[in-house]
C-alpha cells in the first residue's frame, strides 16, 4: 500500500483554490456522489492534496462537522478486500464511490474507511476501478513533493506506510510536510 492522498477540509472551495493557486497548480476535481466537491494539487512524488468542501450542508458526511484543516489520509491498494485487515483496526465495509470531473468523465473507485474512532488516525483505503491516471492529475513543473505525513496521536498505531510517520502526542492531529518547505496542519 502506498500513500495516495491527503484531505484538507475547507469551508469555501473557491477561496481555497484561489489561495493554493497562488503557490501551486490546482486542478478542478469535480463533485462526489456523497455531496462534497474538490480540487487537487498534484505532488511531484505521485500523491496529491485534496481540497475538499461542501457546496451545501451535508450533515451525513463524516467530514462535514470537522473544522477546516487536514482531516484524513488515504492509501492506494490493488486489492482492497485483501488489505482490509492490514491496518489491524476495525474497518467499515467497502463501498463504491464516484466523482464526475468537469469534463464529464466519471471516475469510479472502491473505498473502505476505518471505524469512526480510528478516522484520521489510520488511513482509509482506495482501489481504483477506472484508471488512477484519470483520477490523479499530472504534477506541474513546480509541483511540491510530499516529504512526509505525520500522524500525532495519544495512542499511536504502528503504520508501515512509506512517507508516514507516527508520533505520540497529547493531541490528535495530522501534519503534512512538503518540499520546498511548506507545512499543512
Amino acid at each position: 500500500m502506498i500513500l495516495d492522498h491527503i484531505v484538507l477540509r475547507v469551508d469555501h472551495l473557491d477561496r481555497a483554490v484561489a489561495e493554493w493557486g497562488q503557490r501551486f497548480q490546482v486542478v478542478p476535481g469535480g463533485r462526489h456522489d456523497t455531496g462534497s466537491h474538490n480540487a487537487l494539487v498534484a505532488f511531484a512524488n505521485g500523491s496529491y492534496l485534496e481540497l475538499l468542501g461542501f457546496p451545501e450542508p451535508t450533515p451525513s458526511h463524516p467530514w462535514w462537522p470537522l473544522p477546516p484543516g487536514l482531516v484524513d489520509f488515504c492509501v492506494a491498494t490493488a486489492d482492497l478486500d485483501r488489505d482490509l485487515g492490514a491496518l489491524h483496526v476495525p474497518m467499515q465495509a467497502p463501498f463504491e464511490m464516484s466523482r464526475r470531473r468537469p469534463d464529464g468523465y466519471l471516475l469510479r473507485w472502491r473505498i473502505a474507511f476505518p471505524a469512526s474512532a480510528w478516522r484520521g488516525r489510520v488511513p482509509f483505503l482506495i482501489e481504483d476501478i477506472t484508471p488512477r491516471s484519470e483520477r490523479v492529475p499530472r504534477p506541474a513543473a513546480n509541483a511540491p513533493t510530499l516529504d512526509k505525513l505525520v500522524v500525532y496521536d495519544p495512542q499511536p498505531v504502528d503504520l508501515a506506510i512509506e512517507g508516514v510517520e507516527v508520533r505520540r502526542s497529547p493531541e490528535r492531529r495530522l501534519q503534512a510536510v512538503l518540499k520546498p518547505h511548506y507545512v499543512i496542519d
